[in-house]
């Protein structure tokens, strides 16, 4: 009788165990030198790869989702050279995206909620592009780190493009939400693009056009928001806030144009916009309050 109930317990936490995990995984390749690898530890999570080239080199795809529930992970990779690395350790946490050309993606998501998107959609997929033939050297790189709650980040980048995107939720943070657009010309000079926060309800937004663009917002406190608008070639921006409440917005066009602000304490606002060439514009704010 004893032997007996020890296998009625053995078979019930066995069939307990395979239904709480009832995790999915499709992986579709089609072509030559196709990588996958997928780990799932939890339950309810699902990770969909698929990879297709039209040249057949090069694709790799590695995603894990351990230690939550009801993650979700894509990732469709067409034409050769691309990467793609995938953690997700928590629950509900999405990751989206699509990639086409010379393309490499790292995403770590730790925390519930984080959402990696499409510029400007959230539900939508990140999105990575370059072209085939002679242009699909044109490489674009996005490095993703969201620690948290409820952060997301949306990516549309197009030829010759880097992102670097990390968003921090401390014990009262979360919520933050980052954007990066980059549009550039084949073979041409890089776009670049960081974003660091830190904090909760911050926001900002990256939105290049041309080549040789370079902007950096490094943001820690809560409720602040950035913009950067770049479009020609060699411009460079850099926003730097800490406290709360502070608003910054960065327009330039032409060539060559720099624009440093930083801001430190609560409930400053910054405007610079810069049409031209080669100008050149800083802009301190501290205390408690102040328009520029």
């Amino acid at each position: 009788m004893k032997k007996l109930t020890t296998l009625l317990f053995v078979l019930l936490f066995t069939s307990s165990l395979a239904f709480a995990q009832s995790n999915e995984a499709t992986i579709d390749q089609n072509g030559d030198s196709h990588e996958a690898t997928v780990t799932q530890t939890g339950s309810e999570s699902e990770v969909i790869v698929d990879q297709d080239s039209h040249f057949g080199t090069g694709h790799l795809a590695e995603v894990t989702q351990q230690f939550g529930s009801e993650n979700y992970a894509f990732v469709d990779q067409d034409q050769a050279n691309s990467e793609a690395f995938v953690t997700q350790s928590g629950s509900e946490n999405e990751s989206r995206s699509k990639q086409a050309g010379y393309n490499e993606l790292t995403v770590d998501q730790i925390g519930s909620g984080n959402v990696l998107g499409a510029y400007g959609n959230y539900s939508g997929t990140a999105y990575q592009k370059n072209g085939t033939g002679i242009f699909s050297s044109d490489k674009n790189e996005l490095s993703l780190t969201q620690v948290g709650t409820d952060h997301k980040a949306g990516v549309w980048q197009e030829h010759h493009a880097e992102a670097d995107i990390v968003q921090l939720g401390g014990i009262f943070g979360g919520n933050n939400k980052a954007d990066v657009k980059q549009t550039g010309s084949p073979e041409e000079d890089i776009n670049t693009a960081e974003i660091f926060q830190l904090g909760g309800d911050l926001v900002a937004d990256i939105n290049q056009n041309g080549e040789g663009n370079s902007s950096t917002v490094n943001s820690s406190g809560f409720h602040g928001k950035a913009w950067t608008t770049q479009t020609g070639t060699d411009h460079t921006s850099a926003i730097n806030q800490t406290g709360s409440w502070n608003t910054a917005d960065v327009s330039q066009s032409s060539i060559g144009n720099s624009s440093t602000i930083t801001q430190g304490g609560s409930h400053h606002s910054a405007g610079v916009t810069q049409s031209g060439n080669n100008n050149s514009s800083t802009v301190n704010q501290s205390g408690a309050g102040g328009i520029f």
